[in-house]
C-alpha cells in the first residue's frame, strides 16, 4: 500500500479528490506474501486496543492486506491516520477491519449516529468493537454506487441490512479524509469475519 503521487508542491503526495474513485497507485504485490514485518504491539498504553505495526512505515509498507488488515483503531487514533490527515495522503487498495456500529446522517462524522439503523445508504461507521464505543473511535466508510463498489453498497448499508448492525467486516478501498476524519473511501469489496 502505497500513497498515491501528487502533482506540484508540498507533500509530495496526492491530495486525494473527495469524489475521485481512481488515483489508483497500486499496491506492492512483491516476495511470497510472508507478514515480515508484523508486530502487534502489545504491554502499551493504548488500553489493549490493536495499534498495528510497530512504527509508521511498516504500517504502509506491510499492513493493510487481506492477511493483516488495518483496525479501525489505525485509522481513528493511530499514527496511521494521524498521518492521513495531516499530509493529505490516499493510500489505495486496503483493507480495514472493525465491527457495524452505525452511519453518518449528514456530511461530518459530528452527525454520527452509533448503534441505529439508517434510512440513508451512502455510508457506515466502523469500529474495533461493540462495547464502550465512542464516536472519535469510528472510521467512516463511503458506500458508493457506482459499477464497482455498488454490491458493497447493497450488501453493507444498514437500511437494506439492519441485521448487519455489529457484524464484523473487513472492507477494500481507499484510506483518505472523509467526513473530517481519515475514513474508507470507494469500498469495493468486503468479508465478513466470524468471531
Amino acid at each position: 500500500n502505497k500513497p498515491s503521487e501528487g502533482e506540484g508542491e508540498g507533500s509530495g503526495v496526492g491530495e486525494g479528490n473527495e469524489g475521485d474513485a481512481g488515483n489508483d497507485a497500486g499496491t506492492d504485490d512483491g516476495g511470497d506474501g510472508g507478514n515480515d514485518g508484523y508486530e502487534e504491539n502489545e504491554g502499551d498504553d493504548s488500553g489493549g486496543k490493536y495499534q498495528g505495526y510497530g512504527s509508521l512505515e511498516e504500517q504502509i509498507n506491510y499492513g493493510g492486506t487481506f492477511e493483516h488488515p488495518f483496525r479501525a483503531w489505525d485509522l481513528s487514533c493511530g499514527e496511521l491516520g494521524k498521518w492521513v490527515l495531516a499530509n493529505g495522503v490516499k493510500l489505495t487498495d486496503c483493507w480495514v477491519e472493525g465491527y457495524i456500529v452505525g452511519f453518518v446522517d449528514g456530511n461530518s462524522i459530528k452527525s454520527a449516529r452509533l448503534f441505529e439503523t439508517s434510512s440513508k445508504k451512502t455510508n457506515i461507521l466502523i469500529a474495533d468493537d461493540t462495547l464502550d464505543v465512542a464516536v472519535a473511535d469510528c472510521v467512516p466508510v463511503q458506500l458508493s454506487t457506482g459499477s464497482s463498489y455498488i454490491d458493497v453498497r447493497n450488501a453493507l448499508n444498514l437500511a437494506d441490512n439492519p441485521d448487519k448492525l455489529r457484524c464484523r467486516v473487513k472492507i477494500l478501498g481507499a484510506i483518505t479524509k472523509y467526513m473530517g476524519v481519515a475514513g474508507l473511501k470507494n469500498a469495493r469489496e468486503h468479508d465478513f469475519v466470524d468471531d
